[in-house]
């Protein structure tokens, strides 16, 4: 009995978020924290150029609530890599679920690094992001045949977002349109109004301890401040830190 009203409750919540065009677009979406250390182009797509990492493959597993067996669940897994701050790029596939219902979708990226003087980088990048949200009616305890499941279409979106950003000595700061475009290819339209994107800011400052040494040796220390903001919304700041140490791992937090 209580699964059954786990799952009407989620499935209220997604008939009320799903036709909003906002969590449509974060349905890919995780903690900006979460990706300092892996997947900064999550972030801001010209963030790929600074990773720590030249190439590297990443395994991501995330689940909300975990006393509840049908909480959000994500899995991620992706593929990045940069050129000496020349280029950064990436691929990544994921899935999520939430109660009954099932996104799946892949998010490539790529960014370019303009050099402007010895210290300063002007780095451009987007990411390109599908994905297909469908019910997963393995998981549906009722009559399939029921008229309102009928209400709940497969659809499939196309979002091209675009980020700019300004690496200065060891300061890093910049701006990202997280839905500027998202095309609903089911429905042929543009999913957001322009008036109602969601947009975000960062800074971020690194520096190396090069006092450090042992197990210490080449650490690095990142902070990471963002503003995030979408219309009607109260303006949502996260932060976190790094301490990389790439002899023993890394500490984080947020």
């Amino acid at each position: 009995m209580r699964k059954i009203t786990l799952i009407l409750i989620f499935f209220i919540l997604l008939k009320t978020s799903i036709l909003s065009s906002q969590n449509v677009v974060e349905t890919f979406e995780m903690p900006s924290q979460t990706f300092i250390k892996f997947n900064r182009n999550f972030i801001n797509p010209s963030l790929s150029l600074f990773n720590d990492s030249k190439a590297e493959i990443i395994l991501n597993h995330r689940k909300q609530w975990s006393e509840i067996s049908d909480a959000p669940k994500t899995y991620l897994l992706s593929f990045n890599g940069n050129n000496y701050q020349k280029s950064g790029y990436g691929l990544s596939v994921y899935q999520k679920t939430v109660g009954v219902w099932k996104s799946i979708g892949a998010i490539g990226n790529y960014a370019r690094g303009i050099n402007l003087s010895e210290n300063t980088i002007l780095g451009l990048g987007f990411n390109v992001i599908g994905f297909n949200s469908d019910l997963d009616r393995t998981k549906i305890i009722g009559d399939l045949s029921d008229p309102l499941f009928n209400q709940y279409e497969n659809t499939t979106m196309l979002l091209i977002n675009p980020g700019i950003s300004l690496q200065i000595s060891q300061f890093n700061i910049g701006f990202y349109g997280d839905n500027l475009v998202d095309y609903n290819l089911t429905t042929s339209k543009i999913q957001t109004p322009f008036a109602e994107k969601t947009y975000s800011g960062h800074l971020m400052y690194s520096t190396p301890k090069n006092e450090a040494s042992n197990i210490f040796e080449n650490s690095n220390l990142t902070l990471l401040t963002r503003a995030k903001y979408a219309k009607n919304e109260d303006l949502e700041n996260t932060g976190g830190l790094l301490y990389n140490m790439p002899k023993a791992g890394w500490l984080q937090g947020s």
